[in-house]
């Protein structure tokens, strides 16, 4: 089904777009505003059932949000449109923004799928069409990655929505993400045109969330986020899936980027003696990530000289694998206007700030003038 906003994609567009965020979080008011889209059984279960598949593992100062991010009335932070259209919109100067709800993995796949589809479906509602007078969020599809055929059957259920424009899994998979599992998925995903994306999200009683086992805190577990995002990056490539997918986008999502530095090395060295392991790969691995995979600023690295940072940009290839995102509501916060990204040269500045993300979700290059004044919501 399409959303009705979806008119908006037919009128005529002037205002210029200059500003894509990749990664914003809206959030329900509460699990109950959930439940009305959750498939039974488990919508019969009771509230505190629904709450425990979204339980964070760590105590997160501030819940982990902004605190002006919190609606006035009362509710979490990113649940009240007004707001968000405020801040992200008006404030920080957004054009179009990439919704991503947050759904958490689940020990069991099947409550983690319902928790999908449900999710899906409310964006679809409000999101995508009550709150979306103006034409400016779009969203990403969540699947559970291992049930792929349910996953396939979501990604076709919304793929005709334009206002869907990615599929988005969850980090904490029962395999490497180049396991051929998975590729159902990606076929499915590169028949529609659709990236395929990557946030972390994790409830209690499930798989390691390092190499080795638990860290003890957030400020840990935030530090290393980036090592799950190295180890599926690797395998993505080793496994040839961008070689059987050679279109296929595939984007990770507030793991940081100057992590992949030196592993793009460490590769494309060990490709040089290694390759007879990997005879499908027609090229080094350097070359599919910068063809086939992106990744977004926040939180973006800030080392004590900020030379390092743009010398950083330089090496890595920033002005073809990046694009901006805020994470709005959380409290690491990227603001759009800060110095770091006017300092940039201006023809890296736009592909980072608004054309990649253009090129990777099919955005058009303008909007609709004149978005809906705050309270038209309520």
């Amino acid at each position: 089904m399409v959303s009705a906003s979806a008119a908006l994609l037919q009128q005529d567009a002037s205002v210029r777009v200059s500003l894509v965020d990749a990664d914003v979080h809206p959030t329900a008011r509460s699990p109950e505003e959930l439940r009305g889209y959750l498939a039974e059984p488990w919508r019969s279960r009771p509230p505190q059932a629904l709450a425990d598949g979204s339980r964070q593992i760590y105590f997160v100062w501030g819940g982990g949000q902004r605190a002006d991010a919190y609606p006035a009335g009362g509710g979490p932070a990113g649940s009240e449109p007004d707001l968000m259209h405020r801040q992200l919109l008006e404030q920080a100067g957004v054009d179009f923004a990439m919704l991503l709800p947050i759904v958490r993995h689940c020990d069991n796949p099947q409550f983690e799928a319902a928790l999908c589809a449900a999710t899906n479906a409310w964006v679809e509602d409000r999101w995508l069409g009550a709150y979306n007078k103006h034409g400016r969020y779009r969203a990403a599809i969540n699947v559970c990655a291992d049930l792929p055929r349910t996953a396939v059957a979501e990604i076709e259920r919304w793929a005709g929505n334009p206002y869907f424009s990615q599929v988005r899994i969850n980090t904490y998979t029962e395999a490497l993400f180049g396991d051929e599992r998975y590729h159902p998925i990606y076929e499915a995903a590169t028949r529609h045109r659709l990236p395929v994306s990557v946030h972390f999200a994790k409830s209690t009683g499930v798989s390691l969330v390092s190499p080795a086992g638990f860290p003890r805190s957030y400020f840990e577990i935030h530090s290393l986020l980036a090592l799950d995002y190295a180890a599926h990056l690797t395998s993505l490539i080793m496994e040839g899936v961008f070689e059987k997918y050679p279109d296929m986008k595939f984007v990770f999502i507030e793991g940081g980027f100057s992590w992949l530095l030196p592993l793009i090395w460490r590769m494309d060295k060990a490709w040089q003696h290694l390759r007879a392991e990997v005879p499908w790969l027609t090229q080094k691995p350097s070359g599919y990530v910068r063809r086939n995979v992106r990744f977004t600023t926040q939180p973006i690295e800030e080392p004590e000289k900020i030379s390092d940072l743009f010398r950083t940009f330089d090496l890595v290839g920033a002005d073809d694998i990046l694009m901006f995102s805020t994470d709005y509501p959380h409290w690491d916060f990227d603001n759009p206007k800060q110095p770091i990204f006017r300092r940039l040269p201006k023809s890296m500045r736009e592909k980072i700030m608004y054309q990649s993300a253009l090129e990777v979700y099919g955005l058009p290059t303008h909007r609709v003038p004149d978005p809906p004044v705050a309270g038209e919501y309520n």
